[in-house]
């Protein structure tokens, strides 16, 4: 996208270029992925008053009082702070993604030393993990690739040039 953004800049007659950074990608899906939240919160409210059965029972709610609180906290602050440094630290350009995924890798490796999960069984629980996602990517890629090389053999980037042309505006 940053490479179109440069092209289309270029077409325009801007012989310098501004540049689409990853941290730009970022803020631009910080409100709708925001939205998105607020959006799945009403469905369920609505979901649950108009349905109460689909809703858990009262009684299995645990009583909000000040130890539940505190528990709750306690087990939500560490992933919330770790999740904040991460972003923060690509948003306001302090890390490249890849340092601050980095930085995520080491604070979540913490995160399992201190609540007692690190162990081998575990590490190769997350290491298969990581492959099958990476290989997922990669899949996803080497498909985009294919892909774009059928899309473009056939015509179909000048078919989509050419509507874009016949549009009003």
């Amino acid at each position: 996208l940053s490479s179109a953004y440069q092209q289309a800049q270029l077409k325009m007659g801007i012989f310098t270029p501004d540049t689409v950074s990853v941290a730009d990608f970022f803020v631009g899906a910080l409100i709708p992925g925001l939205l998105l939240v607020v959006l799945y919160m009403t469905y369920m409210g609505f979901t649950a008053w108009l349905r109460p059965a689909a809703a858990p029972a009262v009684a299995d709610r645990p009583e909000l009082d000040r130890q539940f609180v505190l528990q709750l906290v306690s087990g939500l602050l560490p992933p919330l702070a770790l999740i904040l440094t991460v972003l923060g630290s690509i948003l306001t350009g302090i890390a490249t993604p890849t340092e601050a995924a980095a930085v995520g890798a080491a604070g979540a490796t913490v995160l399992a030393l201190i609540y007692g999960q690190l162990n081998l069984s575990r590490l190769k629980e997350v290491m298969d993990g990581t492959l099958k996602v990476t290989s997922m990517i990669f899949m996803i890629f080497i498909g985009a690739a294919i892909f774009s090389l059928v899309f473009r053999g056939f015509g179909g980037d000048e078919q989509v040039q050419a509507l874009f042309e016949a549009m009003p505006g």
